[in-house]
């Protein structure tokens, strides 16, 4: 790791790309050094003056930090195009895709652009796929301006929702460089604050005993926006998902697949809720806590730990109990996860935390799937 007076820096390694990634207070005011500059220091980018740039960002981001982005792009002597989605899970979508290349393509971008990505997961998420895709590929960058981001900006995963299946249309794409600027956080509304913090509570688990320490011992803190405790949570996230995508990073080895701790409940609860009810981090906190509940109930998982991470998502100021409605019955929920992509032979694959730092698959049937859900619900979830 790198570091500088203001900001440090983890270079990512998947297959044969290196991308870094830039976490600190001001690292948007040193956006063309942080590009421009040779490794290690920066990423080696610096766009073709003969092409607009594309400043993709959401309706909300735009109004922050839209101007002040487009003004730092242009005193790198930058035309920038910018193209502007709502903000929302509802942006993941074949017409928001379709509606920005248009604007791209009416904006003069080419082969030479780069799109940089300043927003959230959303904006992440969609702005890479159209990256990825618009003039089979241009380059990109995530300028990422939620804790949530933390999670989707880095692993190379981009892609859009279908109706049917969360994620269900997407790529492997890897950006040249993600710059975090942690001062931008200050803006974001407690409940978006509340959102991110379910995949680092999530990566926490995944590493172990001093990353889950760590998280209780800073829980206020991180919480209240502290820099320092807040950027080292976020590090140490970022630090656990590079681990796990340097050794599988196109999910062909089955190591990725822990990535999806709590996702399984927490993708089929988005589905149900048609990206409008939860958001991304409050259904992965839900299937966090579910999931673990049937890791117990399948002798998995040792009480106390689910007793540590449902105590530390409370912490975290989540609602972890199931949303009312027949929109939510667990039979509903079981038809979204047999869409899940890491089914095999019509069984919802599950991955279970079997105890701090350790995970199991675990294939169930429908019918089993059904039960062990109406269980937990019937217990209090």
């Amino acid at each position: 790791m790198i570091m500088t007076a203001s900001a440090r820096t983890l270079w990512i390694r998947q297959d044969r790309v290196e991308y870094p990634v830039v976490v600190g207070e001001g690292v948007l005011d040193e956006l063309s050094a942080h590009l421009a500059s040779d490794p290690p220091r920066g990423a080696g980018l610096v766009p073709s003056p003969e092409v607009p740039h594309v400043l993709f960002t959401d309706a909300t981001v735009n109004a922050l930090y839209g101007d002040r982005v487009e003004a730092l792009l242009r005193a790198w002597g930058l035309e920038v195009l910018r193209v502007v989605v709502p903000a929302g899970e509802a942006s993941k979508s074949l017409a928001a895709y379709e509606r920005a290349v248009g604007e791209m393509l009416r904006g003069g971008a080419g082969r030479k652009s780069v799109l940089f990505a300043l927003g959230g997961g959303v904006v992440g998420d969609l702005g890479g796929f159209v990256a990825a895709t618009y003039m089979r590929g241009i380059a990109f960058v995530q300028l990422p301006t939620t804790i949530l981001a933390h999670d989707s900006a880095v692993g190379g995963k981009v892609g859009i929702d279908h109706p049917l299946a969360k994620n269900a249309l997407g790529a492997f794409a890897f950006p040249r460089a993600v710059l975090y600027d942690t001062a931008l956080l200050r803006t974001l509304p407690p409940r978006e604050v509340r959102s991110g913090l379910a995949e680092i509570v999530k990566h926490a688990f995944l590493a172990g005993e001093e990353y889950v320490s760590f998280l209780e011992a800073e829980a206020e803190r991180i919480t209240a926006l502290e820099p320092g405790a807040l950027a080292e949570s976020l590090l140490r996230g970022i630090a656990v998902k590079a681990d796990v995508v340097s050794r599988d990073p196109y999910e062909t080895r089955g190591i990725r697949e822990i990535l999806n701790l709590g996702h399984t409940v927490g993708h089929a609860l988005e589905t149900l809720g048609g990206y409008q009810t939860f958001l991304h981090g409050e259904a992965v906190a839900l299937g966090l806590a579910v999931e673990s509940r049937i890791a117990e109930r399948l002798g998995i998982l040792a009480s106390c730990v689910r007793g540590r991470l449902e105590a530390l998502l409370a912490r975290f100021g989540f609602d972890l109990r199931w949303p009312e409605g027949e929109a939510y019955d667990p039979a509903s929920v079981v038809r979204v996860m047999l869409r899940d992509k890491k089914n095999v032979r019509r069984k919802i694959r599950f991955v279970f935390l079997a105890d701090l730092g350790k995970t199991k698959f675990r294939e169930l049937d429908p019918e089993g799937a059904e039960a062990h859900l109406r269980a937990v619900l019937r217990e209090g979830a």
